[in-house]
C-alpha cells in the first residue's frame, strides 16, 4: 500500500512538473511574442481566392513555381520597430504586379534576381528602387512602347535558388535584361542548401531544381522560443563547429570552373568531391585569409552560377549584368574585389554601389540593417543612368 502511495506522489510530482514548465514556456513564448517580433515578423496572413479570369495563368504559374517561394496570392504585415509594412504577392508568389508571360511588340523587359535587398520588404511597394527604376526609365523612351520591370527577389535568397528562380520562372517572361543583385552572403548562404546539390569530381555541381514545394514545416519552427534559443545557441562561440580552412589567399586564389547539371540522378562511378556541413559562418570570418574551406566552395558555387546565368540568358537573347549591393561591415578584406575578378573574366557587366554609398547617411534602417527609402532611391538613380547608358541608348 505505501509503495502505491510512494509512486502515486510521484507520478503527482512528475505531472506538477510538466505542467510547471508548459506554463513558463507559454508565458515565455507570450512574452516573445508582445516584445520580440523581429523573431517572426510575419504577424498576418490572408490568403486570396483566385479568380476565374485568372484562373487558367495560376495553374501555370503553380506548375513552374520553384519550392522557396512565398506563399501565392497572400498578404502578410511585416514588422520591425522602425517600420510596418504590408506585403502582397501575385500569384507566382512574388511581391510584383501581374504580368503575362508573353511580352506585346516593342515592350523592353528587365528581369530582377534577388534576396532581400530586392524584395525591399522593409518599404512600400512603390519605393523599392525596382520601381522607381521603372518609372525613371518610362519617362524617357525612344523606340520602345514602354518598359516593364519585373522583380523576382524573395528573402533570403541565394545563387542556387535565384537559378531556380530563372529557370522555373523568370525566363518565361523573355527578358531583354536580367539583373542580377548580389550581395556579401550570397556564397555562404550557398551552403545552407547544401542537401539540394552534390559538388562532384571533375569539376560538376549536380543541382536538382524539381522538387515541388516544401512541405508544411513543423509546429517546433513555428514557436518563437524555439527561434530565440537557436539565435541565442549560434552566439555561443564552443558550439560552433570548428571553421577548416584552405591554403588559399583572397588575392592570388583562382576560382575552378565548375559546370552545373541538372540532375539528382548521377552515374554510381561519379564521385561526391566534398561534403559540405550545414552551420552558420559570421561575415567576419568569412572572409579571413587564408579562406574557408566550405566558403571556397561558396564561390565555386557562386562562379559557376554565373557562368550559367551568362549562358541562359544568351539562350534567350538577354543581356546580364549584376548589381552589387554594398555592405556595412568592418572585414579585413573586401570580397567585391574578388567578385569583379570573377565578373572580369567572364565579360559580365557590374555596377557596384559602393563608391556611391560610402559615407552617405540615413540609407539603412537601424532596426533592421536593410536599406531605408533614402537607400532605394539612391540604387535606383544610379541603376537608372547606368541601364540608359549601357542597355537604352539613344
Amino acid at each position: 500500500m505505501k509503495r502505491k502511495s510512494k509512486v502515486k506522489k510521484i507520478l503527482i510530482n512528475v505531472l506538477i512538473s510538466c505542467l510547471s514548465l508548459i506554463v513558463c514556456f507559454s508565458v515565455l513564448e507570450i512574452y516573445l511574442r508582445l516584445f520580440h517580433k523581429e523573431l517572426n515578423p510575419v504577424t498576418t496572413i490572408r490568403h486570396t481566392t483566385p479568380t476565374a479570369e485568372n484562373e487558367e495563368q495560376n495553374i501555370r504559374a503553380l506548375l513552374k513555381l520553384p519550392k522557396w517561394i512565398n506563399t501565392p496570392l497572400s498578404a502578410q504585415i511585416y514588422e520591425r520597430s522602425c517600420f510596418k509594412t504590408e506585403l502582397k504577392y501575385n500569384s507566382l508568389g512574388i511581391r510584383e504586379n501581374e504580368y503575362p508571360f508573353e511580352k506585346e511588340q516593342d515592350v523592353y523587359r528587365i528581369l530582377i534576381l534577388g534576396d532581400s535587398y530586392a524584395e525591399g520588404k522593409e518599404v512600400l511597394f512603390e519605393k523599392r528602387f525596382s520601381n522607381i527604376l521603372q518609372d525613371e526609365l518610362n519617362k524617357n523612351i525612344n523606340k520602345y512602347k514602354r518598359i516593364e520591370l519585373i522583380n523576382t527577389g524573395i528573402y533570403g535568397y541565394c545563387s542556387i535558388q535565384k537559378l531556380g528562380m530563372f529557370l522555373r520562372i523568370g525566363k518565361y517572361f523573355k527578358p531583354d535584361l536580367v539583373i542580377d543583385q548580389f550581395f556579401i552572403n550570397d556564397p555562404d548562404e550557398n551552403l545552407r542548401l547544401f542537401n539540394d546539390y552534390k559538388i562532384l569530381t571533375k569539376k560538376r555541381i549536380a543541382l536538382n531544381i524539381e522538387d515541388t514545394l516544401p512541405e508544411k514545416q513543423p509546429f517546433y519552427k513555428s514557436l518563437y522560443l524555439y527561434r530565440f534559443l537557436k539565435f541565442r545557441l549560434s552566439q555561443v562561440s564552443w558550439l560552433r563547429p570548428s571553421i577548416k580552412r584552405t591554403n588559399f589567399e583572397f588575392d592570388t586564389v583562382e576560382i575552378p570552373t565548375y559546370k552545373i547539371i541538372y540532375t539528382d540522378r548521377y552515374a554510381p562511378e561519379d564521385e561526391i568531391e566534398i561534403v559540405l556541413r550545414k552551420y552558420d559562418i559570421s561575415y567576419m570570418q568569412m572572409y579571413q585569409n587564408p579562406i574557408p574551406l566550405d566558403v571556397y566552395y561558396g564561390w565555386i558555387i557562386t562562379y559557376a552560377y554565373y557562368i550559367e546565368l551568362k549562358r541562359l540568358c544568351k539562350e534567350i537573347g538577354a543581356e546580364l549584368m549584376v548589381l552589387i549591393i554594398p555592405h556595412a561591415f568592418g572585414l579585413s578584406y573586401n570580397p567585391h574585389n574578388f567578385l569583379i575578378r570573377l565578373l572580369n573574366k567572364q565579360k559580365i557587366q557590374y555596377l557596384s554601389l559602393e563608391t556611391f554609398f560610402n559615407g552617405v547617411e540615413g540609407i539603412i534602417l537601424e532596426c533592421d540593417g536593410h536599406w531605408s527609402e533614402k537607400g532605394h532611391e539612391l540604387c535606383a538613380k544610379y541603376l537608372t543612368d547606368f541601364v540608359q547608358t549601357h542597355y537604352l541608348p539613344d
